[in-house]
């Protein structure tokens, strides 16, 4: 079980504005009331975001249908994760969340009434666990390279047919206690702003390529998020 907590996310206001969607910038202008409240956000962001992901890896026993038997015994997979997996001998699990500092604030704002901080701080809170996963992606892509191993996109339970009940697996192998997570009955985690994945690794190329994760997604076609900014996806 590994556990990393140091990511250097980008919080500059260009990257931070667009998580708001393209006419954020054209409101600013209009209602200098908002501007003020964003700057206030990113003045407090710093003490709100507490970066922690847990992680491991295991080995692939067969595929069974729809889902990889892992060689623990527990099954976990689904919708498109044979079809972009299929030649993985193992895959990585991880679980990431920034916090419940975030959770908290976002809370407060709604409860005061202040609704409009609490979606611009949602957006940018969601921006900010997704580089925490990107981080993570172009890491250990990297370090597997190094050792001659090919790593799949990764898919996530929820962003596509992979059933989100799978989080229950996720939380049984990796014990995301030790990072704060918990997991309620409907398989919702908390803190709210938290992301799980799942990266297949093969000694050989992967057969399906050129594609990504969002083309998976369910929310593909009105995902604000999915709008690119600066040369990135803003995806939760």
């Amino acid at each position: 079980m590994h556990i990393d907590r140091d990511f250097p996310l980008i919080v500059n206001q260009e990257a931070l504005l667009a998580t708001q969607g393209d006419n954020f910038s054209k409101l600013l202008q209009r209602h200098p009331s908002i501007a003020r409240k964003f700057e206030a956000i990113l003045t407090e962001l710093p003490t709100l975001y507490r970066p922690e992901l847990v992680w491991d890896r295991f080995d692939i026993k067969h595929i069974s249908g729809e889902t990889f038997e892992l060689v623990n015994g527990k099954l976990i997979g689904g919708g498109p994760v044979i079809q972009v997996m299929k030649e993985a001998t193992s895959v990585i699990l991880g679980l990431c969340t920034i916090g419940m500092p975030m959770d908290h604030r976002i809370d407060r704002f709604s409860h005061e009434g202040d609704l409009m901080s609490a979606v611009i701080l949602d957006g940018v809170a969601s921006y900010l666990v997704d580089q925490i996963r990107e981080t993570f992606f172009k890491n250990i892509t990297s370090k597997l390279a190094e050792q001659g191993l090919y790593s799949s996109i990764p898919l996530c339970p929820g962003e596509s047919t992979w059933e989100i009940t799978d989080h229950a697996t996720f939380f049984e192998l990796l014990n995301p206690a030790q990072i704060g997570m918990t997991l309620k009955s409907s398989m919702l985690m908390i803190p709210m702003k938290s992301l799980s994945f799942m990266i297949g690794v093969s000694e050989e190329k992967f057969s399906l390529t050129g594609v990504q994760r969002c083309d998976f997604c369910s929310m593909q076609y009105k995902c604000r998020h999915a709008q690119k900014k600066s040369g990135q996806k803003l995806c939760h």
